[in-house]
């Protein structure tokens, strides 16, 4: 998700979710490729293969969501608008006034594919902004960047992604005027640099 318009009185942000649909695209394509492929040269395999690549894909791609969050300063509301072929188009409308503040929270999911102890584990990065609202409820919106995903613990471009959706946070509850808080997993370099802050502090408090 980006900032795709800004002036004084309006944001909008939007995550059009262009790879999503590019993949199931693709994935219909293969299935109707391999359907093609056996009713010229009949074969079981390429049926098969052919009817589940197809419906996978198709399925992909009508419940693939859309956002768009589109806040007014001048009618103090943040609209947000999520829509898919299947499900339609769902609109949730806050006011300026309900919102205690924006959260930017994130999630690591660990996953080990085989028993071999030589398997690379992968951590997949999920990353969601929270409008948390005053009365308690939340609304929480999935904002994670395409890739976000890394083996054996690295990945070159997490930093970057990481600083990018805090980045967004902040402009969104900066345009609203509510605070924004870092509910992101410290990485290795801000634990070190915590660690090194606490170690001055404790030599600064010694007579």
């Amino acid at each position: 998700m980006k900032i795709i318009e800004q002036t004084p009185t309006t944001l909008i942000c939007k995550r059009p979710n262009l790879i999503a649909h590019i993949a199931a695209i693709g994935v219909t394509a293969v299935g109707m490729g391999l359907l093609i492929g056996a009713l010229i040269a009949p074969d079981k395999i390429h049926w098969l293969w052919g009817t589940i690549a197809l419906g996978i894909g198709l399925v992909s791609l009508l419940i693939v969501r859309s956002l768009t969050i589109n806040i007014d300063k001048q009618r103090k509301r943040v609209e947000i608008i999520s829509r898919s072929l299947l499900l339609g188009t769902k609109e949730i409308s806050l006011g300026f006034p309900e919102i205690r503040e924006i959260v930017v929270d994130e999630r690591i999911n660990r996953t080990k594919i085989g028993n071999s102890e030589n398997t690379a584990p992968t951590e997949r990065f999920t990353y969601f902004l929270i409008f948390q609202l005053q009365n308690g409820m939340q609304h929480g919106l999935d904002i994670t960047p395409a890739g976000s995903t890394a083996i054996n613990g690295i990945s070159t471009d997490r930093f970057e992604k990481n600083n990018r959706v805090m980045e967004l946070g902040n402009s969104i509850a900066s345009f609203i005027g509510v605070p924004c808080v870092d509910k992101r997993v410290a990485t290795f370099g801000e634990m070190a640099d915590a660690v090194e802050n606490v170690i001055k502090q404790i030599k600064s408090q010694k007579p």
